[in-house]
């Protein structure tokens, strides 16, 4: 499973696709971030995180973050994401 698939990127609401550029900008630093930190960055509540993990198809914060240490899991969704724009 790669961490963002295109097709539920597509289905994010305008709030969840904000957080969703935060957490593409700051890779690193939300890898160390609680979720209570990680919603006050992006201005959400912790639930609105829980429910944007969930559409993103993790079980929570705790499985996102996981995901986005993982070697070579972030930069092959990311090239397969903007190569469907060139």
């Amino acid at each position: 499973m790669f961490v963002f698939q295109i097709e539920k990127i597509k289905k994010l609401n305008e709030t969840e696709f904000q957080i969703y550029n935060y957490l593409t900008d700051h890779m690193t630093d939300v890898s160390q971030m609680t979720i209570r930190e990680f919603a006050q960055l992006t201005h959400v509540s912790t639930a609105t995180i829980v429910r944007f993990c969930r559409h993103l198809g993790f079980t929570g914060f705790s499985e996102l973050k996981f995901y986005i240490i993982q070697p070579n899991q972030v930069e092959t969704s990311l090239e397969s994401y903007y190569a469907n724009f060139l």
